[in-house]
């Protein structure tokens, strides 16, 4: 697989310094090749990990890897300067910040001119008022 590898890479430079139709299509095969391989050797050893009878710790190590999400959170620094030692404090350091943060600000009254008319919002718009109106649709 290692020396495939080295012969489509040989053959990109190739390629690259003399742009030919004939250096392109020898790339394509080799290229096509590598992959082939990298993709069996990749299923062989998946195949290899997932027949885990007696070897759980390596199946599930592999399953970890695959996994995006981390169950950890970082640790914070609260207010008082110390460090959050569980998910549950750090949740709350997060939760004081982004409300330290977040604006809150007044209703407003809104003036809009829609084809010549003027339409003056006096009423906040509130979740009810709104929900109503949907459920009438």
């Amino acid at each position: 697989m290692k020396r495939e590898i080295l012969r489509r890479n040989k053959a990109w430079k190739l390629y690259r310094t003399i742009p030919t139709g004939t250096n392109y299509s020898k790339y394509k095969v080799l290229r096509n090749e590598a992959n082939k391989q990298i993709k069996d050797h990749q299923a062989s050893y998946r195949k290899k990990i997932l027949s885990f009878k007696g070897k759980p710790k390596r199946f599930y190590s592999y399953m970890r890897k695959l996994r995006t999400v981390k169950d950890k959170v970082a640790q914070l620094t609260g207010d008082n300067g110390s460090l959050s030692s569980t998910d549950q404090e750090a949740a709350q350091i997060l939760g004081k910040f982004f409300s330290s943060v977040f604006v809150h600000e007044p209703a407003m009254q809104l003036e809009d001119t829609v084809q010549g008319r003027q339409i003056i919002l006096r009423s906040p718009i509130d979740e009810d008022t709104v929900k109503r109106k949907l459920l009438k649709l």
